[in-house]
């Protein structure tokens, strides 16, 4: 009886270790999943794989555009009530706002003053000049903006000076080259010749880029100043009768004067005139008294 105990727990331990044997063995051999970088690409482009990417990363796959150059101006007519006392707050406004006058005029008209004044500011100041202009005014006769982008000219040019100053450190080295091996006059002259036309192209180039520059960076705004005739005296406060009087005796004085000036000149100028009629009547006479 002992015999047959012993066998069947030798026989239930063995079946135990074989059933653990068997799922070692399958686990072992099943596939673990694995990540191709195909799957990776995937799931990036998809959008999975963003939120693990530093920003840095991010941000250096895309650089940011170049800022675009516009250069900007404007034009308006305005209403005030003074324009002397306008044009003055304008240039005060445009210096406040690191601008510059570039030009003004004032003239009258029907006795009243006008005036334009053209002022440079930043771009970045561009319509808050205009603004405070208009806050100044009466109203608004009219208004004309407008913008021009340059970016690509500047950066067309710039591709041009690279290439020209390329030129030019070629034809310096060609220049070096021909003085030492050729050494004849004409082979120099003719390299120094295309590298003054190089350098002329490059001044050319720099200068354009640089104006591009600055009218891109300061914007030209013009304002022409009319004064507003309801707001304008009955009288003005300059009149004065007495002035008015003296002016009048003045131009009475200068007409006369005017007249006495013409006077004398005919006088001088007819005398020899009249004396050679006065020579010709009296000959015609003694001529026909002694035919009679």
């Amino acid at each position: 009886m002992r015999n047959v105990l012993a066998v069947l727990g030798i026989v239930m331990l063995l079946s135990s270790c074989e059933k653990v044997a068997t799922e070692s063995a399958t686990e072992i051999a099943a596939p673990r999943p694995v990540t191709t970088p195909s799957r990776t690409v995937a799931n990036f482009a998809s959008g999975a794989g963003v939120s693990n990417v530093p920003a840095a990363a991010v941000s250096a796959v895309a650089p940011p555009p170049a800022p675009r150059m516009i250069v900007r101006t404007a034009s308006l007519s305005l209403i005030v009530s003074d324009a002397r006392k306008a044009m003055e707050a304008v240039t005060r406004t445009a210096a406040q706002l690191g601008g510059y006058v570039t030009e003004s005029k004032e003239w009258r008209e029907n006795d009243q003053l006008r005036g334009t004044v053209t002022v440079r500011v930043p771009s970045a100041r561009f319509d808050e000049m205009i603004g405070t202009a208009k806050k100044s005014s009466v109203r608004v006769q009219s208004e004309t903006t407008s913008g021009q982008d340059v970016t690509q000219e500047f950066s067309d040019l710039g591709a041009q000076l690279r290439n020209a100053e390329a030129a030019e450190h070629e034809l310096r080295e060609l220049l070096t080259t021909v003085r030492q091996r050729t050494q004849r006059a004409s082979d120099v002259l003719e390299v120094f010749a295309r590298l003054s036309e190089v350098r002329g192209e490059i001044e050319q180039l720099k200068g354009r880029m640089q104006y591009l520059s600055q009218v891109s960076a300061m914007s030209a705004i013009t304002f022409e100043l009319v004064p507003d005739v309801v707001a304008q005296p009955v009288v003005e406060q300059s009149w004065s009768a007495r002035a008015v009087a003296h002016d009048a005796v003045r131009n009475l004085i200068s007409m006369l004067q005017w007249i006495a000036e013409i006077g004398i000149s005919a006088a001088i100028y007819l005398t020899p005139f009249m004396l050679l009629l006065l020579l010709a009547v009296l000959s015609i006479r003694r001529f026909r008294r002694s035919a009679a």
